[in-house]
This record gives C-alpha cells, structure tokens and sequence, in this order.
C-alpha cells in the first residue's frame, strides 16, 4: 500500500458512496467502471494525522485516458489533484485492468469533502465515484448502544477523539450532564441521567463538541405511569394535636389523625413527627416505635434519604423518580426547612418530598410539604 504524504490538521468523518458508475459507450469499446472500498471498515471518524485507507478497482476497455485521484471542497467545488506513487499507466492497450491500495493522511478544515476518482477509455465520457467525508473541529461520535432506555440506563457512545480520562469528557443527553463510569479514547460508558429528554448525544472534549446524528429516546421506565403531585399540611408534634393528622397515604394524597391511622394503616407510607428525638422527623410507619410513637401491626416501611432533585417537583416525571436509589436510605430522617428528601415504600414506588416551612414551638410544629409520587 502506498502512502500520500501530504498532512493536514483536523477530524474528519468518512462516508462511502456505494456502488461503480458506469460510462455510456460512445463507439464500440465498452463502458469503463470505477469503484472505491474502504478499507477502514467500521471507522468513520479521524483524528488529525491519522490515515484513511482505500481501494480503487477500475477497468477501461481499451486503455486508460485518464486516470485521476482528486479531493473535492464539496462547499466550493475546489479540486486538488492527490499525487501517488501508484497508479495506472495511461495505455492504449486493448484491455486494461486496475486495482491499487491508499493511504491519505486527512485533516482539512472542518467542512464536507470528497475523494474523487475519474477514469477515462478511448471514445468514451469520463466516469467517476467518490469517497464522502465531512471534517469537524472535535471528538466525533459515530454511535450510541442501546439507542434508547430509562433513566439510569447504561449506555456506550463509540467515536474518535475522547478522553481516556471519565472526568475530562462531558457528556450530555439533550443538554443534561450525565455521569461517565469509564472512558477510553474511541469508547465511553454513560448513565442516561435524571431530567434527560429525547435528543442528541454530544461530548465536550478540551472545550471541543461533536454531536450524534441520530437521537436517543428516553423511554418511560419499565412498569411506568403517572404520578400523584399535592402539597399538604402535616402536624410535626404531639400524637394529642388534633388540628391536622400525622400520618399521609401519598398514593391518594389523604392526611390521616391518630384516630383514623389503624383504620388506614394499609395506605399510610409517611409519619410526621418528632417522638423521644425531639427533632422533626420523617419517619417510616413501622420504624415508630423507635421514637416512643406508638407502633400498629401491618405498618408498611417506607425509606428516606437527603436528595437534590429537580428545581420545581410538579415538573418531576415518573422516569425520573424511577431513578431515585435505595442506597443509603433510613426509615427515619430529620428534615429541615427547604431541604427535599426522596423516598421508596413497600409498594416500590418512589417519590421526592420537600419541607416548605415548620412554625410552631416546642411539641406543636405545624409543616407545609409537597410531594410528588409514582403512581
């Protein structure tokens, strides 16, 4: 194989024309044909010095009239004839064939390219094919497995031009930051992160981007459906104070007094208090008696943790609360004014709760909460 010396600085993206043209015959001869393989299979992306390696197969009944190796600015329809140290002596002989391998060290300014072969037989029009490429000015992303999950999903972006290092690639699904786990310079390994929405992939390389051509879908999560979104009021003190319940069913959105809970245990997932901690509480139903509160048979366990979600929970869908994980969680959990904490039930289902305010004193605190949920 020989190689074409001439370097250039840039990235490119390589696109093959299929197929061989064909000449009409003018005269008796036979039509000539051309045709260019890619050698780099699979590759499409380059980074500056690299080599873009091709064949060209031709035939021209007759001889060849002319042979020619060019690269087209496919924005201006500049040519630039490529010089190579092997190609097919122009002859007059009755039957000529021709099959020869390249090497181009390509790295143009970003834009669209071509390499162009022309071929020519005697009494016979010009005929040629080309090699399409595009130029960009950072990594290249040539695809994307699988093509659309969940959040939380694991995914694989292939290219050129990343990072061996997780942290210096940034990866962004339709504009929300995700999480690289592993990288090397043609592969990364992604989280599809909470908030994503159907779009592009790109990846930000040494203040450089590219971005796929095609989108990923976020899908709603496996099982998914809608979700239960209310603010309530919720008594944080004495199991005695009667102005609001203690205890909220958040499938239905009920707040329940300490008279009705036994009757409504099966629905309860959240207990407000403050119990033998003396510090305002989440706590789960089963997990009361752990605070002096008075503890029912079929109480179902729900856990919590300190979470940082979304900015405006009634914006929050059920893909993204399918994300919340069971890691250090606690059936029971101090809270504060401003702070969200996420929680999982009995049932599996998920949600974000957020503490708007807590006034009162001593054992009779009053909140304000809102909450979101998977139905």
């Amino acid at each position: 194989m020989k190689q074409f010396t001439h370097f250039f600085f840039s990235l490119i993206t390589l696109t093959l024309f299929a197929g061989v043209l064909t000449s009409c015959s003018k005269g008796v001869k036979p039509i000539a044909t051309v045709n260019i393989e890619n050698l780099t299979t699979g590759k499409t992306t380059y980074q500056k010095g690299e080599a873009l390696s091709f064949k060209v197969t031709a035939t021209a009944s007759g001889g060849f009239e002319q042979f020619e190796i060019a690269k087209i600015d496919k924005a201006t329809g500049v040519k630039t004839v490529l010089k190579f140290d092997e190609a097919p002596q122009l002859s007059k002989k009755r039957d000529s064939t021709f099959s020869a391998s390249y090497t181009y060290i390509v790295n143009e300014t970003p834009g669209s390219y071509a390499i162009r072969v022309t071929v020519q037989n005697p009494d016979n029009p010009a005929v040629e094919t080309e090699l399409a490429y595009t130029v960009i000015d950072g990594p290249g992303i040539t695809g994307f497995a699988p093509n659309t999950g969940v959040v939380g999903t694991t995914v694989i972006i292939t290219g050129e031009g990343f990072s061996a290092t997780p942290a210096n690639n940034t990866v962004r699904f339709n504009n929300t930051n995700a999480t690289v786990t592993a990288a090397t310079a043609n592969s990364l390994t992604v989280t599809v992160p909470t908030g994503a929405t159907t779009g592009k992939i790109s990846v930000t390389v040494n203040s450089k981007t590219g971005t796929s051509s095609g989108d990923f879908t976020v899908a709603a999560a496996t099982g998914g459906g809608g979700t239960v979104f209310g603010t309530k009021t919720v008594n944080l003190g004495s199991e005695g104070n009667f102005a609001v319940g203690s205890y909220l069913a958040t499938s239905t959105g009920i707040v329940y007094f300490s008279s009705q809970a036994f009757a409504n245990i099966s629905t309860i997932d959240v207990t407000f208090g403050l119990g033998t901690s003396g510090t305002a509480s989440l706590i789960s139903p089963d997990a009361r008696s752990s605070v002096g509160l008075t503890q029912y048979a079929g109480s179902r366990t729900t856990l919590f943790k300190l979470e940082t979600p979304p900015a405006a929970l009634n914006t929050v869908t059920f893909a993204q609360l399918d994300a919340i994980t069971v890691a250090n969680t606690s059936t029971r959990v101090a809270i504060t004014v401003g702070n969200t904490y996420a929680f999982v039930n009995t049932s599996g289902k998920k949600g974000y709760m957020r503490i708007k305010t807590i006034t009162g004193t001593g054992n009779n605190l009053t909140a304000e909460i809102e909450y979101i949920v998977q139905q």
